[in-house]
């Protein structure tokens, strides 16, 4: 039982071997000529594996970095290990991966992250001016960029929404119930919809497509943490997909 849990709860970077920040390496992608492109950080990764196994001839590159939002322009800034020269780094990693697209003749952007620099802290600009979390229009008109420069680049645009959270530990309460042989319905809950990010996506819905997790995962209100006998969530502290 102890093994099946730390399975559940082992990291999911998405294509094995993909190194983070790497837009080259031929471990990032399923194709010599990929035309599906999965861009973010961390919830974007765990993605990955989904869409193969959905279509597994799927001609998909990733390119992912931990942390980084896929926002042209802005980068968020988080303390320890990822200040300002992180934030850079961060910045110019989106500039390679927009190149890509227009380079590569990709065709469809599959775009995910939390968008957590709307939830909370800093981030700064390309002219390394800081900015607060609170600034929404700022955050809002980056995104709107980074959408259009990714039409412009000649493809499609889908965001793929952060998974639906309680502000719990649900990847611990579902080993729990695990290990007490208890039913998962216990670890259940009602997302918690009042971040700030998810508000920035619904409001931008209209203008840019968003494909909500919540209809997967959350049948009427409630938000399952087991689906068909597999875990769904893997993380200690954010809700990522196992």
């Amino acid at each position: 039982r102890l093994e099946s849990a730390e399975a559940d709860l082992s990291g999911n970077h998405g294509l094995e071997g993909c190194p983070e920040g790497d837009i080259a390496s031929p471990r990032c992608r399923l194709t010599g000529h990929p035309k599906v492109l999965l861009w973010g950080d961390s919830f974007a990764m765990h993605l990955a594996q989904g869409l193969v196994a959905s279509d597994p001839r799927v001609a998909l590159r990733q390119s992912t970095m931990s942390a980084c939002s896929p926002i042209i322009g802005i980068a968020p800034i988080k303390g320890e290990g990822h200040g300002a020269n992180w934030a850079r780094r961060c910045l110019e990693f989106n500039d390679r991966v927009l190149d890509s697209i227009r380079s590569q003749g990709i065709e469809m952007v599959i775009l995910s992250s939390p968008f957590s620099i709307a939830n909370g802290g800093e981030f700064v600009d390309r002219a390394g001016s800081f900015h607060s979390f609170e600034d929404l229009e700022l955050i809002k008109a980056s995104l709107l960029d980074t959408a259009d420069k990714v039409r412009r680049a000649g493809a499609r645009l889908l965001i793929v929404s952060p998974t639906p959270a309680s502000g719990h530990d649900n990847a611990l309460c579902a080993v729990r119930s695990q290990f007490l042989q208890i039913g998962s319905e216990v670890c259940n809950f009602k997302e918690d919809r009042s971040l700030k990010s998810l508000l920035v996506l619904k409001e931008l819905e209209g203008e840019v497509p968003v494909y909500w997790l919540r209809h997967e995962i959350c049948p009427g209100e409630v938000c399952r943490v087991q689906m068909d006998g597999a875990q769904i969530y893997r993380d200690w502290e954010t809700p990522m997909l196992s």
